[in-house]
Parts: C-alpha cells; sequence; structure tokens
C-alpha cells in the first residue's frame, strides 16, 4: 500500500505501535525533517515551510521521518529550497 504525503507528513494509528523506532519520534511518518550532520539532537521539523535560524554549525541533512530500516521502499521527490541569511 502506498500513500501520496506531503512535507508534513501524516500520524498512522495503524503503524502506532512502531512510532516508537521513527527516526524521530515526535514527527508524523514520513514529516521532512532536517538535522545538523547527522546527529537526531540537532534533528527539527522542516515541512511546508520552516524560517528560523539552524542551532548549530554543520551539514544540513534531511530526510523523510520513517524507521531507519524501511527506506528501501520510498520513493518520489520533493523541492527544497535554502537561502543564507547574511
Amino acid at each position: 500500500m502506498y500513500k501520496r504525503v506531503g512535507p508534513t507528513g501524516y500520524g498512522s494509528k495503524r503503524f502506532k505501535k512502531y512510532e516508537e523506532n521513527l527516526r524521530t519520534r515526535k514527527e508524523n511518518w514520513f514529516a521532512l525533517v532536517g538535522c545538523i550532520g547527522q546527529t537526531s539532537e540537532t534533528a527539527f521539523l522542516i515541512g511546508e515551510e520552516w524560517e528560523d535560524v539552524a542551532q548549530a554549525f554543520g551539514e544540513l541533512c534531511c530526510y523523510a521521518n520513517d524507521l531507519n530500516n524501511m527506506y528501501w521502499n520510498n520513493w518520489g521527490k520533493l523541492t527544497l529550497t535554502i537561502k543564507e541569511i547574511t
């Protein structure tokens, strides 16, 4: 079963028992999440639109919030625009 979702993801009662294993537990399934570096400690929801100042320096990594071992069945694309504020 495939479900088309946007950058805010979706809540799922069907998969509730797996939520504790989501990469970012507090966010919806497949929500667009960013982090500085590859550490979950800096994770934040990007969703439809995020405007803020990053709380750390480093590489911006983005991902759909899913189980670590289940990215193999995800597909699709999105466009993310990043603007540097000086």
